[in-house]
């Protein structure tokens, strides 16, 4: 009897979009001089021009404009100049946030799509941020030390970049088993070296041998290594390799994290895995890390996770995460469809009722057929 020999291959690949990100840290000092509690307008304020984008080839130049109209405060982006005559717009995702003196975020306000600017149409606002009237209403909070602590988050869009890589040996195998004995993790089985690297870089990490950075967090201190950091992160990335405050005293102190948010991150940029991952409080506050870092397969994993703990009593306060860090779109079209089927039954509940009311864009793109206008992104050019 003929027999035939069946062979399968598995080609694995990733694509990603090119950033690089930039947060404009821009105190205002002296502020009832600019603005008091009985103004609706003030004159506008610029920042210092500044440059971003040349990492991702859309190297470029602009400005911040910090504006206020009908007793709300605005901050406008201005592209003032492109470096390469062949890019002739850039996309821009804008985030601007309100912090303390101590680094916490009070407040952050983010566009829900990306912005094209063009040497034509170079401007942009984001209105609504937050009413003067609350800013002097609760000055000890917004306005410690009568100054106005502005971050202002650029993510400067580049090209779409693919690559092949190795396929797992899951994937080549076709087995689909998580590793024996640890059922509190999200990574599936390893082969035997990648198991061993895993385990190496985990007492690297523990041991301290050789940390040549500390980061500081809830009292705690966790001494890291440079390399590793930057290798694993954008974010520490252009922290470590610039003349930067944190470079030069080799520490970053972090006071919007829970220590054990750290630990959970600087085990997962050591060795890829994700632990204690049934605690959902845990799992948000990874999120927020992840995003926070640019950590985005950190992100993604966590809100997969998330995806799957969905009940009606924490299905708010999901949607309101995944919308506030650009979750992937099968996330979130997971949370609208998980929306949309139990509407009514949702809306009876207080809590959930609660979200919507503070973070409506969360619910209403795709839930009942129509757009839900919400005052906390003013669009407009």
């Amino acid at each position: 009897m003929a027999t035939h020999a069946t062979s399968k291959s598995v080609i694995c690949a990733e694509t990603e979009v090119q950033m690089h990100r930039i947060i404009y840290h821009w105190d205002i000092k002296n502020f009832d001089r600019i603005c008091t509690p009985e103004n609706e307008e003030f004159e506008p304020i610029s920042s210092n021009p500044f440059k971003a984008g040349g990492e991702i080839g859309r190297e470029s130049e602009w400005e911040l404009i910090l504006s206020a109209e009908s007793g709300y405060l605005q901050i406008w982006l201005y592209l003032k100049k492109i470096f390469t005559e062949l890019i002739k717009e850039i996309s821009v995702h804008l985030t601007v946030m309100i912090m303390k003196d101590d680094g916490t975020t009070l407040l952050r306000r983010r566009c829900d799509k990306n912005q094209i600017f063009t040497p034509e149409d170079n401007g942009w606002g984001m209105g609504y941020i937050i009413t003067i009237e609350t800013l002097w209403d609760e000055r000890e909070v917004y306005l410690a030390d009568n100054t106005l602590r502005l971050r202002i988050q650029l993510d400067i869009l580049g090209d779409l970049v693919s690559r092949y890589k190795r396929p797992s040996i899951a994937n080549r195998s076709g087995s689909n088993k998580r590793r024996r004995g640890d059922t509190d993790t999200m990574d599936y089985e390893d082969d035997p070296s990648t198991a061993l690297l895993k385990k190496d870089f985990r007492r690297l990490l523990k041991s301290h041998n050789g940390a040549d950075f500390t980061i500081e967090c809830e009292g705690k201190s966790f001494p890291v290594h440079k390399a590793i950091l930057t290798a694993r992160s954008k974010v520490f990335e252009a922290m470590l390799k610039h003349d930067t405050i944190e470079n030069r005293s080799k520490i970053v102190k972090i006071n919007d994290m829970t220590a054990a948010a750290v630990i959970g991150m600087l085990d997962y940029i050591y060795t890829g895995d994700i632990r204690h991952a049934s605690d959902m409080d845990y799992l948000i506050n990874l999120v927020e890390a992840s995003d926070k870092y640019e950590l985005t397969d950190l992100k993604n994993q966590c809100f997969r996770r998330l995806c799957e703990k969905i009940n009606n009593e924490n299905i708010g306060r999901i949607a309101i995460i995944a919308y506030m860090h650009n979750a992937e779109v099968e996330v979130l079209q997971e949370i609208r469809t998980y929306c949309q089927s139990n509407w009514d039954t949702l809306m009876k509940i207080s809590t959930f009722k609660e979200c919507v009311i503070a973070t409506p864009r969360a619910f209403f793109e795709d839930i009942k057929g129509e757009p839900h206008h919400v005052s906390s992104c003013d669009e407009g050019k």
